[in-house]
């Protein structure tokens, strides 16, 4: 397994500088990913490392990553070419406080769609007593 995040001028360096003779496709995945934190990261570039499996990998790497405090996000584009184009992204999800500690992390969507419905639920009523 690698250590922590990897920048984008060691990349190369550490997938040649391994002690093992060659690396694991979880270890070429985890240091794309880390290698550009917090952006998105299209499939051909995953695939490029010949990943095949990267479905499988990305699972793995969630498992491992997630208790970590990291969150790979998937999002998926329909072209009007009947292409459907993938990107993922590596993101850091630690809590902001106590109080969120141990609640699971939302995405915007979530959050947005949770706002809605609660904007579409009917007020309660209540009467005021004097």
């Amino acid at each position: 397994m690698l250590a922590g995040p990897v920048s984008r001028g060691n990349y190369l360096a550490m997938l040649h500088n391994t002690p093992k003779p060659f690396l694991t496709q979880r270890q070429k995945l985890r240091a794309l990913m880390f290698s550009r934190e917090g952006q998105w990261v299209p499939l051909p570039d995953v695939q490029a490392l010949g990943i095949a499996q990267h479905g499988a990998r990305f699972k793995e790497l969630r498992e491992e990553l997630e208790p970590q405090g990291y969150r790979i996000e998937n999002k998926m584009e329909h072209g009007t070419d009947g292409i459907v184009r993938s990107w993922y992204m590596l993101t850091r999800s630690a809590p902001i406080s106590n109080f969120s500690t141990g609640k699971p992390v939302k995405s915007w969507e979530q959050v947005c769609k949770e706002r809605e419905e609660k904007l579409h639920q009917p007020a309660p009523e209540f009467e005021l007593q004097s």
